[in-house]
């Protein structure tokens, strides 16, 4: 039994075409043993579109930035042959050949980056989508249905109980909505494997949070809690590998047309799918921490004005005790009893207040670091990514 995560199927439309015809073909090598958990089909469906978009976005802001050097340069270039020919006594024939030469510059670029992204980006988001077709012919009604009400509400139950106490998978989108996301297609794909007394269950994800894998010796491997809870649950073996690892072995084991380049392209967006997964962990922590900051920021501060509150109380009967008749002074020391005692409360609560401010600032600058060092790693491979298509190209 096999199962594609959502990140698989969305790399059909995220790999240059070349790529992306070796993996639906590698796919349909596995059609009769494929399964796609209902929680995947939902998600696939609900972020194709972005990733359409993203993907002619990409495009369109290099297109843009092009634009942009080429009026800069443009200009400048423009006005040093003006002040060549002034200088240089130009004839006007050769300096309309210099401006000329200066405007088609850039057109290579340009037509390069719009024959790319023709192809890449052959999808509109209102057109016939052929690599939606492809993959629903390859699955066909290998998917599962939707949990219950009663099984969607175990379901959710579970996974809070394993968010609470981290275990995978899931607890790592803790920071998330729908931090429920990953437990439900684990349970979905446990039903269907326990239901078909599958021997292999073989998972094929890019993800490589630790909620999934443990990293021992600079490898990953599936984390044992899981392997454990297939073979008790199902009866059978899990293997966890990478989009990478399939295309690999289905060029083994299946005979598929897989060149090394895809197989390249795959590893390059499996860590580049990490690194923003953990960009998009971290970025929630952070915000959930500045919310969680408002709201205590907001409680400490109604608690200093009711401690002010009560200091001015004491203060004003501290006074009224020094000129008080012997009946008068039993009655303010009875009141001033029961407000310090009240002040003390809230001198407490505020002690803790302030500890859980400190705490949450922690949590939130330590996530902006740990992002910020992230999208660093990410430009990094993006630019040796680029280098190796460039000389690829040459």
């Amino acid at each position: 039994m096999v199962v594609l995560d959502t990140n698989v199927l969305l790399s059909a439309y995220r790999f240059a075409p070349l790529a992306r015809e070796q993996l639906l073909s590698a796919m349909e090598r596995l059609k009769s043993r494929l399964w796609i958990p209902h929680r995947v089909a939902f998600e696939f469906h609900r972020r194709r579109l972005d990733v359409i978009v993203d993907q002619r976005a990409a495009y369109e802001t290099l297109l843009a930035l092009i634009s942009r050097r080429r009026e800069e340069l443009n200009k400048e270039i423009g006005d040093s042959i003006r002040q060549l020919s002034r200088r240089a006594a130009l004839t006007e024939a050769d300096k309309k050949k210099l401006f000329e030469q200066l405007e088609l510059s850039f057109d290579p670029l340009v037509e390069k980056v719009n024959s790319l992204n023709a192809e890449h980006s052959a999808i509109g988001i209102h057109e016939e989508d052929p690599i939606l077709s492809r993959l629903q012919a390859i699955i066909g009604e290998s998917f599962g249905e939707d949990f219950g009400e009663q099984a969607r509400g175990e379901a959710l139950a579970e996974a809070e109980r394993r968010k609470e106490a981290q275990i995978p998978p899931g607890f790592k989108d803790a920071s998330k909505d729908e931090f429920y996301g990953d437990y439900f297609l684990w349970r979905q794909t446990l039903d269907e494997a326990k239901r078909r007394s599958a021997a292999h269950l073989l998972f094929v994800t890019s993800d490589q949070k630790e909620d999934w894998y443990l990293k021992v010796k600079g490898k990953h491997i599936a984390h044992p809690l899981l392997t454990e809870e297939v073979q008790k649950n199902c009866g059978a073996q899990l293997v966890l590998i990478s989009t990478e690892t399939l295309l690999r072995n289905a060029r083994r084991y299946l005979d598929a047309d897989v060149s090394n380049e895809t197989i390249r392209q795959a590893g390059e967006m499996r860590k580049v799918d990490s690194i923003r997964e953990r960009m998009a962990f971290h970025h929630a922590e952070a915000v959930q921490a500045d919310r969680l900051l408002r709201e205590v920021h907001a409680e400490r501060s109604e608690l200093v004005t009711r401690a002010k509150s009560l200091e001015n109380f004491i203060r004003v009967h501290s006074n009224e005790l020094k000129h008080a008749s012997p009946s008068e002074a039993n009655r303010h020391h009875a009141v001033l009893s029961t407000v310090i005692q009240d002040r003390d409360v809230i001198e407490d609560q505020l002690a803790r207040v302030n500890d859980k401010i400190v705490a949450l600032e922690e949590v939130r600058d330590r996530s902006r670091i740990n992002f910020d060092h992230l999208q660093a790693q990410l430009q990094d491979i993006l630019e040796i990514a680029e280098l190796v298509d460039s000389t690829d190209s040459a």
